[in-house]
């Protein structure tokens, strides 16, 4: 509606918007978030690395081996916190 009172040139830019919103949501889905150390997890959550590591080991938290060093997702501490807190 908005476009057939704006004519044919705004109709076809209108449609260029909204592709770029669509393209720019869709990239952000794809980008990679920070991911957080174990000693991270641990200073937020207030207990020990080995505390994190069972969590890790149990299948509890989420996390991926990366080099020598296990990382996992911020969101990903925040649903094991929030499921804990229920």
């Amino acid at each position: 509606l908005l476009a057939s009172k704006l004519g044919k040139k705004a109709s076809t830019n209108l449609g260029a918007i909204h592709g770029e919103a669509a393209l720019m949501a869709k990239d952000r889905s794809n980008r990679i978030e920070p991911m957080l150390t174990i000693e991270d997890v641990a200073a937020l959550c207030q207990v020990s690395g080995k505390t994190i590591r069972r969590w890790i080991d149990a299948g509890d938290l989420p996390a991926a081996k990366l080099g020598a060093q296990w990382r996992t997702r911020p969101r990903d501490v925040n649903s094991l916190i929030r499921d804990r807190l229920t």
